[in-house]
Formats: structure tokens, sequence, C-alpha cells
């Protein structure tokens, strides 16, 4: 058997019915777990070794995903165009503390049952709780502050919650990021988009010239 169709069946036996008794739903054709969480939709999406040969190894591992169509929706209100993604909190498994197992191999046999328990022990010990965490609009703009990066995201999910005082905190915390970073190349426009922020929401300009 391929190994994505080995993975995708190992998924569909072992992993599913439990995951299922969490409200997740199995898309067979990505190979994602999916479940609405509240506002969020929290995603267990299933990664391919790119080394997999068949049978002989056929390896898989995790990233955790938490987004929102309600901040695209959002976005495209008050900014009048759509938001590039709408994640709140995005990692692979090896990223997560606590996770104690590497990742599974299911091209033998033998060794299946203590894979899948493994990988299910970690999933719900750990995964979860990075999703559950993460599907909370503040404590996804508070990471975004610590990483120092994404600042834009950081704003407008306070924003959505009504708060003002820590949205413009979060503007403060970018312009104190640059002039730290003055060599760091900034992703998708940040700055632009913090003077965007200041202006629409506080009224206030700045010159994007200091910090150049």
């Amino acid at each position: 058997m391929k190994p994505k169709d080995l993975i995708r069946q190992t998924l569909a036996e072992k992993i599913e019915p439990v995951l299922s008794e969490f409200d997740f739903t199995f898309f067979k054709s990505s190979l994602k777990f999916v479940r609405k969480y509240g506002d969020f939709r929290q995603e267990i999406n299933t990664h391919l070794d790119r080394h997999n040969r068949e049978d002989f190894s056929v390896e898989f591992y995790f990233s955790f995903t938490v987004g929102s169509n309600i901040y695209s929706k959002w976005h495209l209100s008050e900014y009048g165009k759509k938001v590039n993604n709408d994640c709140l909190a995005s990692e692979m498994y090896w990223n997560l503390r606590g996770w104690k197992y590497t990742k599974p191999d299911v091209a033998h046999i033998k060794n299946l049952e203590k894979e899948m328990r493994e990988l299910l022990e970690d999933t719900l010990s750990v995964g979860l709780p990075f999703l559950e965490k993460y599907s909370d609009w503040e404590n996804a703009a508070n990471r975004f502050v610590k990483q120092k990066w994404l600042h834009e995201k950081a704003c407008d999910f306070y924003l959505i919650v009504g708060n003002k005082e820590k949205a413009y905190w979060v503007l403060t915390e970018a312009l104190k990021c640059w002039n730290q970073y003055p060599k760091r190349t900034f992703f998708g426009g940040e700055k632009e988009a913090i003077k965007l922020r200041f202006s629409k929401h506080f009224g206030e300009q700045i010159n994007l010239e200091n910090f150049n």
C-alpha cells in the first residue's frame, strides 16, 4: 500500500474513533481533523515525511492550528480588504512543550498499536490544550506580542473583544520592536498595517521614515 493510503487508513482506524469523541471530523482527502470550538476552528493537520518508502518507512506527524472566519469577516469590514489568513496560532508538534514521543512509523504492524497509543497520548495531553488555549482572542494576541511579530493581528484581536487599551499597547510594542531590531525584515507590510491602525482606531499619525 502506498504511504499516503496507509497513513489515511491508519488515521481512520486508530485515531478518528478517539478524536471523534472530542467532536473532531476527519477529512480523508486532506488527512485533516477539524472541529468548531465556539468562534474558532481547530485543526490537526497531518504531514507526510518526505523520505517515506512503501513497506520500509511510513512516517507522519501533526501540526495544530486555530483559525476563525470571524476575523476574516471583521477584517474585511474594518479595512475593506481580505486578510491573508485567519490563523490565531499554529505550531508543529515538536514545538509544543510536553510532547514526549517522536513521529510514528506505521510501516510495520508489530509496532502500530504502541505508536498510535503514544501519538494519541501526546495529542490529547499536549495538542488539544494548545488548541484550546489559543482559541481565545487575547491569549492569541499576547502570544504574538511575546514572539515580537504580527503586532497588527494582535491589535485586531484586542479590538474584536473591545479592549482598545490593550490594542493601543500592542501598537506601541510594535514601535519598540522596530527600534530594538532596526535591521529586521518585517513580514506582510507590517509597518504600513501598524500605521493604518494608529490612524484609524486612535487618530494618531506615525512617520515610517523614523523606522527605516
